[in-house]
């Protein structure tokens, strides 16, 4: 099962910050740009609750921009065996 959330190092909090600040220049959203560059930093997969308590979403923003990423092929679901949550990991390449 992927290990519990664990706080943000300063330096991926300021990509994840800037992440959220260049989606939201392009007009997609800062919690987009933010979700992404979480869970592309993140160390194994993360549910949408991790990603709520990592980024002081609520979990209908947090629900709404993973849909969207995973639209795109930015993201995808991965089973968890033994656990019902949805787990995403970001896709290294997209388009």
């Amino acid at each position: 099962m992927p290990s519990s959330h664990i706080p943000l190092s300063s330096v991926i909090q300021r990509f994840v910050e800037d992440a959220g600040n260049m989606t939201q220049s392009f007009g997609l959203g800062r919690v987009v740009g933010q979700l992404y560059a979480y869970l592309y930093f993140s160390p194994a997969s993360r549910n949408l609750a991790d990603m709520q308590d990592a980024l002081g979403i609520s979990k209908g923003s947090a629900s709404t921009a993973v849909r969207q990423l995973e639209q795109w092929g930015a993201v995808r679901k991965i089973w968890v065996k033994g656990d019902r949550k949805d787990y995403y990991e970001a896709c290294d390449w997209f388009g």
